[in-house]
């Protein structure tokens, strides 16, 4: 009884949570092994497989069988440097996720997905999966992950990350248009709301491409 409570308030609350994810992840592909690559602390690209897992996990940890060999081997943040994996390279950063064990000034390695790079980066962070209620045929009903969510992020170069449900971003053109204000002609469109939240990685590139 207090299993099906949880899932059930899981299914309510998860819904509510931003949803900005990249459409890439199968649930179909759990636990199979696909072509990819890591990047060590060192630097060194090393060719493998990587196991396809929900994508909250492999915002934290991976499983990799290096080309040639059979027995997998786990990696977390603080090994790698990044990989590469269905389509997309991920990023290891020193990183505070407001999960539990963390306080407020601790960091973990997290692996984060990069949608703009430069001096103003854009990343996405998976956290949850929203959850469906899938029939088998054999009638049994499974709750099953249907759809990544995700956390986005900005960083401008030197300094930390800033969430974009962040306090500073909650009235988005004021805030936004003040933390790029070295651009004034984007920081205007921005205030003009000629660009939104949803221009984010539209946004980031301009910056880029800014003269400072």
């Amino acid at each position: 009884m207090k299993l099906f409570q949880l899932l059930l308030t899981a299914l309510i609350i998860l819904p509510a949570l931003p949803l900005c994810a990249q459409n890439w992840f199968d649930a179909q592909k759990l636990g199979e092994y696909e072509e990819g690559y890591i990047v060590s602390a060192e630097g060194d690209t090393i060719q493998g497989r990587i196991l396809y897992n929900y994508p909250a996990v492999m915002a934290r940890k991976i499983s990799f069988i290096k080309a040639g060999e059979e027995k997998p081997e786990r990696y977390k943040g603080k090994e790698l440097k990044g990989y590469y994996f269905a389509g997309n390279y991920w990023e290891s950063h020193e990183f505070n996720d407001g999960s539990i064990k963390l306080s407020a000034k601790q960091k973990d390695h997290i692996f984060l997905y990069p949608l703009a790079l430069g001096k103003l980066s854009v990343y996405e962070h998976y956290f949850a999966e929203i959850t469906d209620w899938v029939k088998y045929e054999d009638g049994v009903n499974k709750v099953m992950p249907s759809e990544p969510r995700t956390d986005t992020y900005v960083k401008k170069e030197g300094e930390d990350f800033v969430d974009l449900n962040h306090i500073r971003f909650m009235r988005f053109h004021k805030g936004m248009s003040k933390f790029l204000s070295d651009c004034p002609a984007l920081a205007t469109d921005i205030s003009e709301k000629k660009l939104g939240r949803i221009h984010i990685v539209e946004i980031a590139k301009r910056y880029n491409a800014c003269e400072h």
